[in-house]
């Protein structure tokens, strides 16, 4: 129980996220904890709120940002994100996956609270529907909005178990 004390001291869960003082979000996570899911639901949502003004990509230290648009950016290294944001501070948000709340705790501390931290354990249960609804929500999509994220995210689960470098041996 510690450990879900802890995330659930350093997460923002559940709060809606107003973008517009927040240009770049920093994705992080352990490796194998569905951050790459995580990293795509976060740039597409974006990408229905803002347009082709967003980039994403890797998450470079001591990268250069321009000022007129909005990121989303992904490292394996809590470190390294938390070197990230205080570069881009006050202009950020980090959402974390991790593999559990214990593992979870194990790893630095982020100079700010998680906006999001999402479990793999949880991840697996409750499936990626659950948890692209959840992403909408979040970042307050209209219906319309909605139902593009969860199609994009219904064919990239797709292809990522059928053909991607991660691809299930029993698909």
């Amino acid at each position: 129980a510690p450990a879900r004390e802890r995330m659930a001291q350093e997460s923002l869960s559940w709060l809606p996220v107003d973008l517009d003082p927040y240009p770049v979000i920093i994705s992080v996570g352990q490796p194998r904890s569905a951050s790459t899911f995580q990293f795509v639901a976060l740039c597409e949502a974006l990408r229905l709120l803002r347009g082709r003004r967003t980039m994403c990509g890797p998450l470079r230290p001591g990268g250069r940002l321009d000022s007129d648009r909005a990121y989303v950016l992904k490292h394996h290294s809590f470190r390294i994100a938390a070197m990230a944001f205080r570069q881009h501070r006050p202009r950020s948000l980090v959402f974390v996956t991790a593999e559990s709340a214990e593992s979870f705790a194990a790893e630095p501390r982020l100079p700010s609270p998680a906006r999001y931290v999402q479990l793999y354990d949880e991840f697996t249960e409750l499936g990626w529907w659950f948890q692209t609804v959840q992403y909408a929500a979040m970042f307050r999509l209209g219906r319309g909005q909605r139902e593009a994220l969860l199609q994009h995210m219904r064919y990239y689960t797709v292809v990522r178990r059928c053909c991607g470098f991660q691809a299930s041996k029993d698909w």
